[in-house]
């Protein structure tokens, strides 16, 4: 049984014909790859930890020009930038469930990392906007990239000037 087409709050009409067993138990905390089914978790009572694929994964390219990395599937997928800069754990979330995103994570997986200098240059900068996504928690509204992009410039810096392998904020 499939949960068929979600609505805009993650839910499905096919929800209450699924299977009691097909459903985790009710204190299980969900990792929540996918912005949907993370907000149906969310909405329907269960705790998640939100981090999906187009804005949170770092093994996805950052779409740089001749960046010289390896990424997952790199023709396919990515996250630059803007995309953890513009992330937003509630998307889909009820109101009355929002306090059920109880984290937020970013994510690279190491089977397309080769090294720690590799590492490095997928983390930073997008690190930097996903910080700003989880400690200060404004809706992407209300973000400012230009902004944050002259904040991330002195960070970044910083981190070069300590040997970080640091990708471009552009």
């Amino acid at each position: 049984v499939g949960l068929g087409k979600l609505d805009k709050w993650g839910e499905s009409e096919n929800l209450s014909s699924l299977p009691e067993n097909m459903l985790p138990p009710n204190d299980s905390l969900v990792m929540g790859y996918h912005t949907r089914p993370a907000a149906l978790a969310a909405n329907i009572g269960y705790e998640v930890v939100s981090c999906p694929t187009w804005h949170c994964y770092f093994d996805y390219s950052q779409k740089i020009q001749d960046d010289p990395h390896l990424y997952h599937r790199p023709d396919i997928r990515w996250c630059p930038l803007d995309a953890a800069f513009n992330y937003d754990p509630y998307e889909c979330v009820k109101e009355d469930a929002r306090n059920r995103i109880v984290g937020v994570e970013c994510c690279n997986w190491a089977g397309k990392t080769r090294n720690v200098t590799e590492l490095e240059w997928k983390m930073w900068p997008r690190t930097f906007a996903f910080a700003e996504v989880a400690w200060r928690n404004e809706e992407p509204a209300k973000r400012d990239f230009t902004e944050f992009l002259e904040r991330a410039a002195v960070h970044r810096a910083r981190l070069i000037r300590e040997h970080v392998n640091c990708a471009p904020l552009k």
